[in-house]
């Protein structure tokens, strides 16, 4: 026992001077806090591995993944503040008394995070959705406490904060398992009506991704009397995943079977007629 006290004693002293130390001092709360960070990374990330997570909503899991990871930040470096012999008690008097100046310099970030908070409960779209908000249109791909990160068709990454994309109108595609295409062809004067409406529904009929199931038939009428044409409304419905290949398909089979059956398909033009007095 008096070996272990010999041996520990003037460990545990050296210890107690390399804290009495200010530059010592910050120096090992400066690893600490290192050490701490990585560690609190690591963790979240183990946690968010575990089995039982795998049943919670994604865009739940990352968003409070993210909240987590920051509140155990902030309580390591109160920790290590306390460490380096600041006085809790006045930092509190200090960050009361700037409350207001402090509430002022974070409000934008104070909405984005309650934006956030909205998004996570009344879910108007969820990570992987394609959607439509503040005017830019992607995919989601992550979405966190100040913002969410959008990706656009063309590989862009986009930040929309929170707050924004909780007070705009959000129009997502993505929820629905079916989309409805809408197609609008003209044709001259004086073509076939029952053959244009018969080539369109056979076009759509013939295509693989078009649902004919009860309900969600393909439509065809002629719809309105335009200017130089007459114009034929065509309606299919597909998977929301198939809609930009169903659009172009009809399109591309469209203009190869009008060219086919000799069915013209007009360009605006007028009629000028010349009077010589």
């Amino acid at each position: 026992m008096d070996i272990i006290e010999t041996t520990v004693t003037p460990v545990l002293n050296f210890i107690s001077e390399l804290m009495h130390n200010p530059i010592t001092r910050v120096i090992l709360c400066l690893i600490l806090l290192f050490i701490g960070w990585k560690l609190i990374g690591w963790l979240v990330r183990k946690l968010s591995k575990i089995k039982m997570t795998d049943k919670i909503d994604p865009t739940l899991h990352k968003f409070f993944t993210g909240a987590i990871m920051v509140t155990l930040r902030v309580i390591l470096i109160a920790c290590i503040v306390g460490t380096m012999g600041v006085q809790t008690a006045s930092i509190t008097t200090v960050i009361a008394s700037a409350g207001a100046a402090i509430a002022l310099a974070l409000q934008g970030g104070l909405s984005n995070i309650a934006g956030g908070i909205t998004i996570m409960f009344l879910r108007p779209f969820s990570l992987g959705d394609f959607i439509t908000v503040a005017g830019v249109s992607g995919t989601v791909a992550d979405i966190n406490l100040f913002y969410t990160l959008i990706i656009t068709l063309d590989n862009c990454h986009i930040t929309v904060p929170n707050a924004s994309a909780a007070n705009s109108i959000v129009t997502n595609v993505s929820v629905e398992e079916y989309r409805r295409v809408d197609f609008t062809f003209g044709v001259a004067y004086g073509t076939d009506t029952e053959l244009v409406r018969q080539t369109l529904l056979e076009i759509a009929d013939k295509h693989e991704l078009v649902v004919k199931e009860e309900g969600k038939e393909p439509f065809c009428r002629l719809s309105e009397f335009g200017d130089s044409s007459i114009n034929f409304v065509l309606r299919v419905w597909t998977k929301s995943a198939d809609y930009w290949t169903v659009n172009f398909d009809i399109n591309e089979a469209v203009k190869i079977a009008f060219e086919q059956k000799g069915i013209e398909i007009p360009f605006p033009q007028r009629d000028i007629h010349i009077i010589n007095k």
